[in-house]
C-alpha cells in the first residue's frame, strides 16, 4: 500500500487561529498534533511508500515527517501559492509506483484508529473509494456525492455553499483511495488538467470524466472522523475531545520479568526509545497490559528498551483485557484475545505491527526518575 499526504495549504480560512504554523500541525492535546497522530497511525500499518507534499511552513511539516520510520518522500510544492491542489497531486503521483493502490489524505484530519482500520483494508480491496462523512447538512461546503447501486458513484461535485437540493448526498472527507486499474489513466487526466491551470481540485478530473474512472462512495461514521474549516469548528472539537477522553494514571511499577510481550519489535525504533530515555532522565509513558497475565498491548519498544538499559521494573498500567477491542494489522495473521494469550504465554509471539487494541482511554504521562526502576 502507497499513501499520499497534501500538507501543501496555507489554509487561509483559519489564519486567525494558525498564527503562523501550519493548519495540520495544530495541537489535539499536549502530545499531538493532528499530523503527527496521523503520521503515528499510518506507521502501524504496512505501507511501503509514504509521499508528503509540503509548501507553506515547508520545514515545519518537514520535521514532523522526519520522525517516522516510513519509506518516505518529501516534495516540496513551490507554487503552493497559486495552486488550489491539483499540482500537489501532480508531484505526489510522479513519485509513485502506478501499478499498487494508493491512499491520499489531506493532512488536517482527524481519525479514530477505528477509521483508519476501515480505509487500510477497504483500500487493500483494490477498488477506488471516495470517503464520506455521513449525509450532507447545513453549514457544511466544499465536496459532495451520490451513489448509486453497489455504492458506485453517479456524482460527485464541489461547492461553495450549502444547497438544499443535495441534501441526499453525502459529505467528502478529504481522504481518497485510488485502484491500480484506475491510477494510470487518472494520472494522465491529471497532467492534462492541471498543465491549462492549477488554480483547481484534484478532484476536478474525475469528477469530469466519471465515465472513465470507476468509483464507490464509503461512508465512514462521522463520529470517527473530523475535519474543521473554521475556527469555531476546531476549538469546538478540541473541547467535545476533552469531554470524551478518559485518562488513567494509576500505574504500578511491575516487575519487567513479570511481562509478557505478545509481538515482536523493530531494532531502530527500540534504539530510538532507549536513546531518548537515558537522555531525558525520566520514564514518562507507562506500558498498558492485561491485569490478568501482564501481556503487552502498547508499549514493546519501551519494554525492549528497559531491558536493554537494565531496569528491574517499570511502569504499567493493568486493565481488563474484556474491555478492549482487537483487530489484526496483516491480513495474513489472524488475530484474537484467545490466541494472543496462548501465544504471547507460549514465547511464540507474533510480528511486529500485527496487533492493535483500541483503548477507551488515555494514558496520563508520569516522571519517573530512572534511578527508581533500577531498585
Amino acid at each position: 500500500m502507497q499513501v499520499i499526504i497534501l500538507a501543501a495549504g496555507e489554509g487561509k480560512r483559519i489564519s486567525s487561529l494558525t498564527n503562523g504554523t501550519h493548519k495540520s500541525l495544530l495541537p489535539i492535546d499536549s502530545n499531538e498534533t493532528f499530523l503527527s497522530r496521523l503520521l503515528h497511525q499510518l506507521n502501524e500499518y504496512e505501507i511501503n511508500r509514504l509521499v508528503v507534499v509540503t509548501g507553506y511552513k515547508s520545514e515545519s511539516v518537514k520535521s514532523a515527517v522526519s520522525q517516522i520510520q516510513l519509506n518516505k518522500k518529501i516534495i516540496y510544492n513551490s507554487r503552493y501559492k497559486e495552486d488550489t491542489n491539483i499540482f500537489s497531486m501532480k508531484l505526489a503521483l510522479e513519485e509513485i509506483n502506478k501499478n499498487e493502490t494508493v491512499i491520499i489524505i489531506e493532512a488536517d484530519i482527524y481519525l479514530d484508529d477505528l477509521a483508519l482500520k476501515q480505509i487500510y483494508f477497504e483500500s487493500k480491496k483494490d477498488k477506488s473509494l471516495w470517503f464520506t462523512c455521513g449525509k450532507y447538512k447545513k453549514n457544511q461546503y466544499g465536496g459532495i456525492l451520490k451513489t448509486g447501486k453497489n455504492n458506485q458513484v453517479e456524482e460527485i461535485k464541489i461547492i461553495d455553499h450549502y444547497m438544499n437540493k443535495y441534501s441526499d448526498y453525502f459529505k467528502l472527507l478529504g481522504i481518497t483511495t485510488i485502484g491500480k486499474n484506475e491510477l494510470e489513466k487518472y494520472s494522465q487526466l491529471l497532467n492534462q488538467y492541471a498543465n491549462k491551470t492549477i488554480k483547481q481540485y484534484y478532484l476536478v478530473p474525475w469528477i469530469e470524466n466519471l465515465n472513465k474512472l470507476f468509483c464507490y462512495g464509503y461512508d465512514i461514521d462521522k463520529n470517527l472522523v473530523t475535519s474543521f474549516n473554521t475556527k469555531t469548528e476546531y476549538q469546538r472539537f478540541i473541547k467535545n475531545l476533552k469531554k470524551r477522553k478518559k485518562y488513567l494514571s494509576n500505574y504500578k511499577l511491575i516487575k519487567i520479568n513479570k511481562l509478557y510481550p505478545i509481538e515482536n519489535f523493530i531494532e531502530k525504533r527500540k534504539i530510538i526509545i532507549r536513546n531518548k530515555i537515558i537522555k531525558e532522565g525520566y520514564w514518562t509513558k507507562p506500558i498498558i497490559a492485561d491485569k490478568e497475565n501482564n501481556l503487552i498491548m502498547d508499549g514493546h519498544h519501551r519494554y525492549q528498551a528497559a531491558k536493554d538499559i537494565g531496569f528491574d521494573r517499570v511502569p504499567v498500567i493493568q486493565v481488563d483485557y474484556r474491555d478492549i477491542i482487537i483487530w489484526s494489522l496483516k491480513e495474513s495473521e489472524i488475530v484474537s484475545k484467545e490466541l494472543v494469550k496462548e501465544k504471547a504465554l507460549s514465547s511464540n509471539i507474533y510480528p511486529n505491527k500485527t496487533v492493535k487494541h483500541k483503548f477507551h482511554f488515555e494514558v496520563k504521562e508520569c516522571k519517573i526518575p530512572l534511578y527508581e526502576l533500577s531498585r
